[in-house]
């Protein structure tokens, strides 16, 4: 019996020895993995600061601004009275002992007739409403005419050198961002009253309010979120959206239409693009910090890839306790994963982003298994995808936009349309940018009295002048070959629609064909 109870005993002895050395040796290699990593991760980070790259949110704030340099304090007063829909943020709970964020002073509550008056607006830019609405011409009117101060504030905000509005970016994801609403707002308010002023007869006064537009959208040339990017693209398409049709009722001066071409030849939307995706990158990699100091990981927002790292970093803890080799690991993947998507951010070339996206697409769907906030940060791949096609879209609109302007001033100063785009810098000196999505010229050709223009859009493919469904709806069924003096209409060629997959139907994807200008008179 003592024999054999001994046996057990040494046998239990052998066992906790061999746990023991397991236990010390997991420990060792965590140790070394934890070490080793850790460095890999610190090099990482070393690196993009050595870049000039963010890597943190404490980064984006940026040195204060002089009121009387600033344009948001020119832009604090629009806001008080500027038509808008709404889009109200949260005060400050009840008992909070927190100081309440200084935004939302930009984004007050709009009066009854303010909403309203927004509202008529947004019905006027909308051609085929305009013209089943009876009377709207005259309610659009009536509605610009209430905020005759708005126009010549906005000329001088957009003259001042910056424009920094008090966020405080150390909330991340839960940044408030009111003010994006009430810019985007005001640029369809300008591109409304430059409508009005061009049906009205007053070219000079419809140029300067579509320059205006696009001078608005510059304001958020430095913000660096990505939101506040896309919302600067819109910006920019409404503006385009303007020029197209005020362009349609009558002649743009010569001198105005310079002065419009100058300013969109300055506007480059992709340096803020590129500089808002290593942002997006930024607010990651401070959520793997948060993970790794066992802290909050901050309120969340739909708005990116970084607040769904952070949900998931808020629902795991541990985390930082029992894998943070893995956390490691997984803070490389991420890296790798987001530097994919800032070299395709930094892509000129359309086609060569399309590719870098889809390499990355590949990458994340290759992850390991333990990249748990990778996976969770991929997610918003998609939506990295469709903000790259904005960046495109908004460099097509400015160099069809440049290219509407130089037809419009050769056909006054010659009296016809050119037979090429070519002689417009043969004649007038004018500079038209390559189509971004075949980097070759926009296509042109004359029609009849008329012409043609056109980029291959997203699809990048000539579809020979068809316009995309997105861009049919948005400047109405005829407006392609309307004569808007004479109310002389002849339908425009029908949308494109994206090919059907297999035992489906085609669908309403703006990708299908081309950007269109065209003129029938």
């Amino acid at each position: 019996m003592r024999r054999r109870e001994w046996r057990a005993s040494a046998r239990w002895r052998m066992v906790g020895k061999a746990v023991f050395v397991l236990v010390v040796v997991a420990a060792i290699v965590h140790s070394a993995a934890v070490v080793v990593l850790g460095r890999r991760v610190e090099a990482r980070l070393a690196a993009l600061r050595a870049a000039g790259q963010p890597v943190s949110v404490t980064e984006l704030a940026g040195p204060p601004v002089p009121d009387d340099q600033n344009a948001a304090t020119v832009y604090r007063g629009i806001f008080r009275t500027l038509p808008t829909t709404g889009g109200q943020f949260p005060s400050q709970p009840s008992g909070s002992s927190a100081p309440r964020p200084a935004i939302l002073d930009w984004a007050p509550e709009p009066s009854a007739q303010a909403q309203e008056d927004a509202r008529v607006l947004g019905h006027y830019l909308d051609p085929e409403r305009r013209a089943q609405e009876a009377g709207l011409h005259e309610r659009a009117r009536r509605a610009v005419a209430r905020y005759a101060e708005i126009p010549r504030l906005t000329a001088q905000a957009v003259a001042r050198p910056q424009c920094r509005f008090p966020v405080n970016w150390e909330d991340g994801a839960g940044a408030l961002v009111p003010h994006l609403l009430r810019i985007g707002s005001l640029a369809r308010f300008l591109a409304a009253k430059a409508v009005l002023d061009a049906r009205d007869g007053r070219m000079a006064e419809a140029a300067q309010a579509v320059t205006l537009t696009f001078q608005v959208s510059e304001s958020l040339r430095d913000d660096p979120s990505l939101i506040g990017q896309l919302v600067r693209m819109a910006a920019l398409q409404v503006g385009a959206t303007a020029l197209r049709e005020v362009s349609e009722w009558g002649d743009i001066p010569e001198e105005d239409a310079r002065r419009l071409a100058d300013t969109l030849a300055r506007i480059d939307p992709g340096p803020g693009f590129v500089e808002a995706m290593a942002v997006e990158r930024a607010m990651g990699i401070s959520v793997f910090g948060r993970v790794g100091r066992r802290s909050s990981a901050g309120p969340p927002s739909p708005a990116n890839g970084a607040s769904n790292i952070s949900r998931v970093a808020s629902a795991y803890p541990w985390w930082h306790l029992v894998a943070r080799p893995l956390l490691y690991a997984d803070q490389l993947a991420y890296l790798d994963l987001m530097g994919r998507q800032v070299a395709a951010a930094e892509e000129r070339s359309a086609r060569a982003a399309q590719a870098q996206l889809a390499a990355a697409e590949q990458a994340a769907r290759s992850l390991p298994w333990f990249a748990i906030l990778s996976h969770v940060g991929s997610v918003a791949f998609t939506s990295y995808g469709r903000a790259r096609l904005g960046l495109d879209r908004a460099h097509a609109a400015l160099a069809g936009s440049r290219a509407l302007l130089g037809l419009v001033v050769y056909r006054q100063r010659f009296g016809a349309y050119p037979e090429s785009l070519a002689a417009l810098r043969q004649r007038l000196n004018w500079e038209v940018p390559d189509d971004p999505f075949s980097e070759k010229p926009l296509v042109y050709r004359r029609q009849g009295s008329g012409f043609l223009l056109y980029s291959v859009g997203p699809d990048m493919k000539d579809d020979g002048g068809r316009p995309t469904r997105e861009l049919r709806e948005r400047i109405g069924a005829g407006v392609l070959l309307r004569d808007r003096r004479t109310g002389a209409t002849t339908p425009a060629p029908e949308a494109m629609d994206r090919p059907a997959a297999p035992g489906g139907a085609p669908t309403k994807d703006a990708g299908a064909g081309d950007l269109v200008w065209q003129r029938g008179h």
